[in-house]
């Protein structure tokens, strides 16, 4: 009966009666102790993030989680919990990265295996409008609440990682003004004098277009532009 993992060693003696007396013959062994652990490993899906804290469970069956190192060759690899085998793996760079373990063996560090996972970049955020409504596939807003939201916005859908932040650095925003179709192009989140003068004069039913929007991350450096969907808006 074991309480915990790792390495056991066990030994005795032996004692045998001969003519000459009794003989004594000691033996020892030793045996792995591990714990009953299900594994399921996705993989298709061994992606870590770039520039994002993605976090990871590690664990080798027989060792406990502090007699457990690991190394990444591309970015940082930090335990948050190394009690309990929780770390953080930041990539620094788009491809590979390659996260190897180590156990302590009889005192010296020994390999224990290691897993490639695809470094990727975060994916593209949405462009957004504040109060904008999604009625069966299409965005509906009052004029007021569109000149009130006062710009663009961009957010990340469906990614679970904290502190990940992009922002718009332009668009163009198409429209009706003074009974023809204008546009005018903004360096920053937020409307132009010119863009709020054609949101106020577009009538109830006709559309504004946003378009060629571009977004930067900016939670972290030396990360690309990136290219946003565009928006189409009815004006209720």
């Amino acid at each position: 009966f074991t309480t915990s993992e790792g390495l056991k060693k066990w030994g005795g003696l032996i004692s045998m009666k001969t003519e000459t007396g009794t003989k004594t013959y000691p033996f020892q062994g030793e045996y792995l102790v591990a714990s009953k652990t299900a594994v399921v490993s996705p993989t298709n899906m061994n992606i870590l993030y770039l520039e994002v804290d993605n976090p990871l469970k590690i664990s080798v069956p027989g060792y406990t989680a502090g007699e457990i190192t690991a190394k990444i060759n591309n970015g940082k690899l930090s335990a948050t919990k190394k009690t309990l085998g929780e770390y953080s793996a930041r990539p620094s760079k788009k491809g590979k990265a390659l996260v190897t373990l180590f156990a302590e063996v009889d005192g010296k560090r020994a390999k224990m295996g290691q897993m490639e996972f695809r470094v990727k970049e975060v994916p593209p955020p949405k462009a957004e409008v504040k109060f904008a409504l999604k009625v069966k596939g299409e965005l509906f807003i009052e004029k007021s609440k569109m000149v009130t939201a006062g710009g663009l916005s961009a957010k990340l859908k469906d990614f679970d990682f904290k502190g990940v932040r992009y922002v718009i650095t332009s668009y163009k925003l198409t429209g009706m003004y003074k009974g023809e179709q204008q546009f005018d192009i903004s360096k920053n989140p937020k409307f132009t004098n010119k863009m709020i003068g054609i949101i106020k004069n577009t009538k109830s039913g006709n559309t504004i277009t946003i378009s060629n929007i571009k977004a930067r991350r900016v939670d972290t450096r030396n990360t690309s532009t990136k290219e946003l969907d565009p928006v189409v808006l009815t004006i209720k």
